[in-house]
């Protein structure tokens, strides 16, 4: 059976060179559902003909595929069944920018640390993470200064909320991860990254690989494909939904100070489809934005309908802020009337 089985991979290969086909890997096919087998995928090859928008979907003459999205790269799943109601390009591999956060927090949360911690920020918090942008680029900052004082809560608020870069590794470092620079005598920032790997495996995600813990590395790449797998694990720990689906985020003064002060720092999310979907019968559960030039504009989010069924939205690579919030909408609005 062995040379047999290679005989008709090599064929299947050659079929979509001839044919000018894409290799899409999916989970599994069950009555002629995509379904992505969460956590222990059985990987399937299926080719599909390229369309002219490169989209896929297993239900037939989509009205979403006259349409299309602008995105690079786009999935939306049934969160409960893992099953893909649309994809396009979905084995194309991204940098996936801030949504690395997610796995992260993902690590962080296996570890029993005490949230109500009180973190000093360092120099180093942002010192390190200059090693992954171009002179002159712009990240999101907490904005405080080194030796301010921040409960860990609150720096996780503030990396998943904000996506303040300093906040994420101020957390992992004082989770013990020491700097990029100075590997000391305990854990760096490369050990947390090998721990995310190995979480990502654990997931299904054999596409995905981390160099560092904020995003900011264009090597952090993955697939639309393995974020649902992400969001299927992620979105549900509480946490992640208490936090992620909070518009904005508010700290007082004095509990990031240690001071009298009634100032107060507010963080607002970088998620702007919650605008979107005001007056609309859908809620965020959870979701997470990243950018970096390399890999355009990113939004991985979970979203319920009235009545109660959960969807998956993956955007890649779309060319502007609005145009992912645009075409999550777009499929979100597609998948939920094909129910």
């Amino acid at each position: 059976m062995q040379p047999f089985y290679y005989i008709f991979i090599v064929a299947v290969l050659m079929m979509s060179i001839f044919l000018n086909t894409d290799i899409i890997y999916v989970d599994a096919v069950e009555g002629g559902k995509t379904v992505l087998d969460y956590p222990n995928p059985h990987i399937l090859p299926l080719f599909r003909q390229k369309s002219e928008q490169g989209e896929f979907s297993p239900k037939a003459n989509l009205p979403l595929a006259e349409e299309g999205v602008t995105t690079k790269s786009a999935v939306i799943a049934d969160a409960g069944t893992g099953e893909i109601l649309y994809a396009k390009n979905m084995a194309a591999k991204i940098p996936l920018a801030s949504i690395t956060k997610l796995m992260s927090f993902s690590v962080l949360a296996e570890k029993n640390l005490n949230w109500d911690e009180v973190v000093s920020l360092e120099d180093s918090d942002i010192g390190n993470l200059k090693d992954y942008v171009r002179p002159g680029d712009r990240m999101s900052l907490l904005g405080l200064g080194a030796g301010s004082k921040i409960k860990l809560r609150d720096l996780i608020y503030a990396a998943l909320v904000k996506s303040a870069n300093d906040a994420m590794a101020a957390a992992v470092r004082a989770a013990g991860f020491l700097s990029l620079r100075d590997p000391g005598e305990g854990d760096n920032f490369f050990a947390f990254a090998k721990e995310m790997n190995d979480r990502a495996l654990e997931l299904g995600m054999f596409s995905t690989e981390f160099d560092e813990p904020t995003g900011l590395s264009i090597n952090n790449v993955t697939t639309a494909r393995d974020l649902v797998l992400l969001a299927r694990s992620v979105f549900e720990n509480k946490i992640v939904q208490e936090i992620t689906s909070q518009r904005a985020y508010i700290i007082k003064t004095s509990d990031v100070l240690g001071t009298s002060d009634v100032n107060t720092l507010q963080f607002d999310s970088t998620n702007k489809l919650f605008k979107k979907l005001e007056g609309t019968p859908y809620k965020i559960i959870g979701g997470k934005t990243g950018f970096v030039e390399e890999s355009g504009y990113n939004l991985l989010v979970e979203v319920e309908n009235k009545d109660g069924r959960k969807y998956i939205i993956v955007i890649l690579g779309a060319t502007s802020d609005e145009g992912r919030f645009e075409d999550a909408y777009k499929l979100l609005i597609f998948a939920d009337g094909q129910k």
